[in-house]
């Protein structure tokens, strides 16, 4: 589901992000740190003004072509999101998902 939301994400220390995917089970943020393949983070984010706060894996990692400077993309895998966040986040995919065909 293409979004553009602010995100953080980071392990020690956050770092501004744009999540710019989302589903279910993981996102795409694009940031200006390039994280290691593998690597947990904690990531935060608003949806439909409510916190959404977690644990993520690094799936992969890219340069992005699009951006003026040197920007990331960085797919994301959700490990560790509390019950209630992930059923919103759930919830909201399926809300918005566009109709197939469209």
């Amino acid at each position: 589901m293409d979004v553009s939301l602010p995100a953080q994400l980071g392990a020690r220390q956050a770092h501004a992000a744009t999540l710019i995917d989302l589903s279910a089970r993981g996102c795409l943020v694009r940031c200006q740190r390039r994280p290691a393949a593998g690597q947990v983070l904690d990531l935060g984010f608003e949806l439909d003004g409510r916190p959404v706060r977690g644990k993520v894996r690094v799936a992969d990692v890219s340069v992005d072509g699009d951006a003026a400077a040197t920007e990331y993309l960085v797919g994301l895998e959700f490990l560790g999101l509390p019950p209630e966040e992930a059923r919103h986040v759930a919830g909201w995919v399926e809300t918005h998902r566009r109709p197939a065909g469209r």
